[in-house]
């Protein structure tokens, strides 16, 4: 595996690894995905159907059994007015409920054996919509005959079916009390002939008149809140009342003893007590029709509930029912199906994650590997590089990037190591021209030296001579008496002139000498200053080398943030190259520096060499005129000694040309005290030259320790 991964380029492995290992996740993913849309379609079919259709049937039927709560609640005899109207609101409550929850499900999706459930249950309940309305049609008819009840405050505490049953029933106590009344009060006319038994059916006949009395205030009471009549029942009160009255006055007249007594009493009343059975027979025929009627419409309800509602909404429930047991299989068999998917993807999705991990190790650690131990590799000759040692070299393994950055290392190392050799060479070249010139600037300035002190012999001698033509020149009124002294005088002359010839001979070839080596010094620096620019264009190479060498630590480090974990030690190799980059860019600033001042120096020590090479051309032109003056004074010195013995006649000539020598005498000790200032004047410049040529051989010295820090 890293004998195939090191022939395949870095950004190919990178790739191909990334689409593999972003292939496992996928196809992992897709399992996942397939099994995750199986198991949506199973929780969607769940979710979207099953559960709203039974939620929703559920609370159909839920609906229907608080309607039927309601039916039996109102058929209850003993409602009150509270629960009654209440009912009503439970009923809308309870239709609004199941009309909510009907549209829930009516909008569901419905195949097969449900749908046809659901058509024969929309017909069934349509049908118990019916015998339900014609059940609440007979409620509110109840519910009118009880809306005088519910004005009443006996309302509250009992039913109206309550209040007209006891109503009938103490109407029926009423009658019969009255009619007891009526038998005791003959009791008393018939059987009353004596003490005890007139006693007796006088207090039965009290206790049945006081029974009918109260009884009809209760009666009064009821039927007033049943709304059946107070009036009526006031009406009778009033008659009971007057018939009391009467039977109290009529029994003033009875006479025990006597036993005719009744008859006349009897026929006194007789037929008195019919108006006021009467009326109690009919209040008592009224109340007991309202409870019929009660009774009737509460038959009726019932018989709508148990005969005609109750089966409906039983067989309604059974629809329910089948469509809730159809919904639960579809939910069973839809979570069945979703945990068989998830099975099968739970299976797939681990195999593909393991599958997955062994080979993204597998893979990942022969990639890391074949990158891992090249990089190595360049790192510790980065490392040696850093240190200054250039003889380490990269065995190329892969035909990869990083085989080609450890090419690129290797040319690097190879170009530096020329460079600095290079260098090296160059370094030396400097430095033994430098020595040249300073053994040159020793020499020339050895010259000058000497220049300096003919040229003060010959000025003296000028000097000398300047004053002896003097002398000549003011003795020369008494020639004649002095002729041996002006022939003496003429002699130490000549010998002075010869002197000076050669003199100025010797000045004029070491002026000759100096202009000779200074055209050598300019030649040897300007090969100094061409040495210096190689250096600078090598300095150059260099500083292209190590720009090159940034620009390839950038693309590494590019590279290494695309290869992401994996590219961490090819991070590490492209700091390494950057940080060796910066050094030899330093180092290059530095050697530049340093050329530039070698550069400099030797354009000044080029620019006083010309210098002095001018003055010493000028010196060599002095020289020579000097030499041409003196020949002519030698020459004129012969001509006066060869012919002294006519100076006499030819003293006026004499006096002329002692004059004419007086004057170049002075003109030679002026041009000779120029040679002087020329001769100091290259001494100091030549005191340049070796200051300057000490500075290049510092800094030659400075260049070579830095071309030794590095091992090539």
């Amino acid at each position: 595996m890293l004998r195939l991964l090191s022939n395949i380029s870095l950004y190919k492995k990178l790739v191909g690894g990334g689409i593999l290992s972003a292939f496992i996740p996928l196809v992992v993913g897709a399992f996942f995905f397939w099994g995750l849309a199986s198991l949506t379609s199973s929780m969607r079919e769940i979710l979207d159907v099953s559960l709203p259709s039974v939620d929703s049937v559920r609370i159909v039927s839920k609906e229907f059994e608080s309607i039927r709560t309601v039916q039996r609640n109102l058929i209850n005899p003993h409602i009150t007015k509270e629960v009654y109207l209440r009912q009503f609101e439970n009923l809308d409550k309870a239709r609004a409920g199941y009309r909510n929850a009907w549209k829930v499900y009516e909008n569901v999706p419905k195949e097969g054996d449900e749908a046809k459930i659901w058509a024969d249950f929309v017909k069934l309940v349509g049908e118990w919509k019916i015998a339900n309305d014609a059940f609440f049609d007979l409620a509110r008819q109840y519910g009118k005959k009880m809306e005088p009840f519910f004005s009443d405050p006996m309302s509250e505490k009992a039913s109206y079916y309550e209040v007209i049953q006891k109503a009938d029933l103490i109407g029926m106590r009423v009658f019969v009390s009255f009619k007891l009344q009526v038998q005791e009060w003959k009791n008393i006319l018939l059987r009353g002939y004596d003490k005890e038994n007139f006693d007796k059916y006088l207090k039965g006949f009290e206790a049945n008149e006081a029974a009918v009395k109260d009884g009809l205030i209760k009666l009064k009471e009821l039927a007033t809140a049943a709304g059946l009549g107070a009036g009526d029942v006031d009406a009778i009160i009033a008659m009971h009342a007057e018939l009391g009255s009467k039977y109290r006055n009529a029994l003033k007249s009875y006479d025990s003893s006597n036993p005719d007594s009744y008859r006349v009493v009897d026929k006194m009343l007789k037929g008195i007590d019919r108006p006021l059975d009467e009326a109690l027979n009919s209040i008592v025929a009224k109340i007991d029709s309202e409870v019929k009627d009660a009774e009737e419409l509460r038959t009726k309800m019932a018989t709508q509930i148990y005969t005609v509602c109750r089966p409906k909404e039983k067989a309604s429930i059974e629809f329910i029912e089948k469509i809730i047991a159809l919904n639960s299989q579809k939910a069973d068999n839809a979570g069945k199906k979703a945990r068989k998917n998830a099975v099968i993807s739970k299976t797939v999705s681990g195999l593909g994650v393991f599958g997955g991990f062994v080979f993204s190790l597998f893979f990942g650690l022969s990639l890391a590997l074949s990158i891992t131990r090249p990089v190595k590799k360049t790192i510790d000759m980065v490392k040696l590089m850093e240190k200054g040692d250039m003889t380490n070299r990269v065995t190329i393994t892969s035909n990869d990037e990083i085989g080609d950055l450890a090419g690129a290392m290797n040319s690097m190392a190879d170009n530096l190591g020329t460079i600095i050799r290079d260098l090296d060479e160059k370094t030396l070249a400097l430095e033994n021209a430098s020595g040249d010139l300073t053994e040159i600037s020793g020499s020339m300035a050895a010259g000058a030296n000497e220049a300096a002190k003919i040229a003060e012999t010959v000025a003296a001698a000028a000097e000398e001579m300047s004053v002896s033509a003097s002398g000549v020149a003011s003795g020369m009124d008494s020639a004649s008496g002095r002729l041996g002294s002006v022939a003496s005088a003429t002699e130490e002359m000549s010998s002075t002139i010869h002197e000076i010839a050669m003199s100025a001979e010797k000045a004029r070839k070491i002026t000759e000498d100096a202009r000779t080596q200074a055209v050598k010094i300019s030649e040897h620096m300007n090969a100094l200053g061409g040495a210096a620019k190689d250096i600078g264009q090598v300095t150059e190479v260099i500083t292209d080398i190590s720009g090159q060498t940034n620009l390839l630590a950038l693309n590494a480090t590019i590279e290494a943030s695309r290869a992401g974990e994996a590219g961490r030690g090819f991070a590490v190799v492209a700091n390494e190259i950057k940080e060796l980059a910066r050094q030899t860019s330093t180092a290059t600033d530095e050697i530049r520096e340093k050329i530039n001042g070698v550069q400099s120096s030797t354009e000044t020590v080029v620019a006083s060499i010309a210098s002095v090479a001018s003055i010493i051309s000028e010196t060599s032109d002095i020289v020579s005129t000097i030499a041409s003056a003196i020949e002519e004074q030698s020459t004129a010195t012969r001509e006066i000694a060869s012919n002294i013995n006519n100076v006499a006649k030819n003293v006026y000539d004499a006096n002329t040309s002692v004059s004419q020598m007086a004057l170049v005498a002075g003109e030679i000790a002026q041009d000779i005290f120029k040679v002087d200032t020329a001769s100091k004047n290259i001494s100091n410049g030549i005191k340049t030259i070796i200051a300057s040529s000490d500075h290049l051989a510092e800094m030659s010295g400075a260049l070579k320790e830095i071309v030794e820090s590095f091992k090539v």
